[in-house]
């Protein structure tokens, strides 16, 4: 889970106990919608939320994921590319992109998750996200 860490924050575990375990510290990054995108190399699904207007999910939509409202959201062709592009060479059949969309129309990329939880937004959206990643996964036995 994301947290916000202060300056003086960092400076206090620059010690031994910043080995313990794998952390990473970004800059953050406004929001005006977070984008999760279930992608194959020939399709994708994408949804926002605007879970940063909650003081709860302001910094990690997922401490709203029982509550949180996720809709269709149309993705620009470029972004679209980067997603497929970055599925090839990392040699990926499908993957599940966190994005936020800053106040400025800005797409920030923020991590692919190649097993990322989505069967919430097929249910909820009544769309085909598990037919489209089997037949990404199916396509790739018969090609051997």
């Amino acid at each position: 889970m994301t947290a916000r860490v202060t300056p003086q924050e960092l400076v206090e575990i620059e010690d031994e106990r910043s080995t313990v375990c794998p952390h990473l510290f970004q800059e953050e990054i406004a929001k005006d919608l977070e984008i999760r995108v279930i992608a194959t190399r020939s399709r994708y699904f994408a949804f926002s939320t605007d879970a940063h207007k909650d003081e709860l999910t302001s910094v990690d939509w997922r401490y709203g994921n029982f509550f949180l409202n996720f809709s269709e959201f149309k993705l620009d062709d470029v972004t679209v590319g980067s997603i497929a592009a970055f599925l090839d060479v990392a040699g990926l059949a499908y993957g599940v992109f966190d994005l936020i969309l800053d106040p400025d129309g800005t797409i920030w990329f923020l991590e692919c998750n190649r097993e990322g939880q989505w069967y919430w937004l097929e249910r909820d959206n009544k769309v085909r996200i598990s037919r489209a990643i089997a037949e990404a996964l199916a396509s790739i036995v018969t090609q051997q």
